[in-house]
């Protein structure tokens, strides 16, 4: 849902608006979308964390 976000506002407005728009001071949807974005390719790569137990 989150990549769906920033795809559409890419493809509406371009790279360049896009991008002053994410790194503005304020808090949008956008940011919220790729936070959650980043936060979920941040657990998966946990979940592939290999775990050794010691004994």
């Amino acid at each position: 849902m989150a990549g769906i976000v920033l795809v559409r506002q890419l493809l509406i407005w371009g790279p360049e608006f896009v991008q002053d728009f994410l790194f503005n001071g304020e808090i949008t949807n956008e940011k919220v979308s790729m936070a959650m974005l980043a936060f979920g390719i941040f657990m998966i790569a946990l979940g592939f964390r290999k775990h050794e137990q010691k004994r």
